[in-house]
């Protein structure tokens, strides 16, 4: 009630159930992300580099239908700046969770009746 007659409606969500829906979206897409990344339908880095080759070789067509007009060198020239610049981002942020999650194990052995039901 204290929220109620402070702002003057129900809240709808604790703020700690909202904290928690925040971590569980943030955990949630950090899984579907790595998950893709390792999908068998994922293409290997020597397919993914192929198909930009064949993006950065494409000539626009004007006037033509069905696509033709479209400039993907130019977006393949912007994919490869911005891989460029995440990768290595996103290689030291995945290094910092494998050593966070080696860490994490080693807590959970040495405490076995921590761990989740």
């Amino acid at each position: 009630m204290a929220h109620y007659e402070k702002h003057g409606r129900v809240q709808a969500f604790p703020k700690a159930v909202r904290d928690m829906q925040i971590a569980n979206a943030w955990v949630d897409d950090f899984v579907l992300a790595v998950g893709r990344l390792i999908s068998t339908n994922a293409p290997t880095p020597e397919q993914l580099m192929a198909a930009i080759d064949d993006l950065l070789g494409w000539v626009p067509q004007p006037g033509k239908p069905y696509g033709y007009a479209t400039n993907y060198a130019a977006k393949a020239q912007t994919h490869l700046r911005d891989l460029r610049r995440d990768v290595p981002k996103a290689i030291a942020r995945l290094q910092d969770l494998a050593s966070r999650l080696e860490v994490s194990e080693s807590a959970q052995d040495a405490a076995p009746e921590a761990k989740c039901q």
